[in-house]
């Protein structure tokens, strides 16, 4: 024996070294192995396929995060501004209802405005800004029965008798 070997090996004997021997001992050995390595991939198959990358990981892995909590503010942001628009809406009306359209003299404050292609005359009112329009065509938003919108003739304002008292006074 020389020095590099271990002591407390046994050799193997020689009439064991046979090919069929050594070819049933690299059979065993490989397939030793490669039930190790079958066993080490099955632990590792689902860690494997989380870390895969798909498209659908690479879709959602491009997107920007959301913050659940930002979305929700938004939301009620939204509805609280819907309401307050509605509310504005009501004051208005309520406002243009409610107002005279003189002034303290007891004139009328409705002023005319010229400054339109059909050249009839339009009154404002400079208190509660109401709009007095003449009898006119309107096209209204596009609906899916009507894509061009719908057109219709919308009457005159109560009040434009006014504008056209002020129009021949002046």
């Amino acid at each position: 024996m020389s020095e590099h070997e271990p002591k407390n090996v046994s050799a193997v004997p020689t009439e064991l070294i046979t090919p069929a021997s050594q070819a049933y001992m690299n059979a065993a050995i490989a397939a030793a192995v490669q039930e190790a390595v079958k066993g080490v991939f099955a632990g590792l198959q689902p860690m494997i396929e989380a870390i895969s990358l798909t498209p659908e990981k690479l879709r959602d892995a491009q997107k920007p995060y959301v913050d659940p909590a930002h979305i929700a503010r938004e939301l009620r942001e939204r509805a609280n501004m819907k309401e307050q628009d509605l509310e504005a809406r009501r004051n208005v009306e309520l406002r243009q209802k409610n107002c005279t359209h003189q002034d303290k003299n007891g004139r009328w404050a409705i002023s005319p405005v010229h400054n339109f292609p059909d050249h009839n005359a339009r009154g404002i009112c400079p208190l509660c800004h109401l709009w007095i329009t003449p009898k006119q065509w309107v096209i209204d938003s596009p609906t899916l029965e009507c894509p061009k919108g719908y057109a219709h003739i919308v009457p005159e304002h109560a009040l434009y008798f006014v504008v056209r008292q002020i129009e021949t006074l002046s």
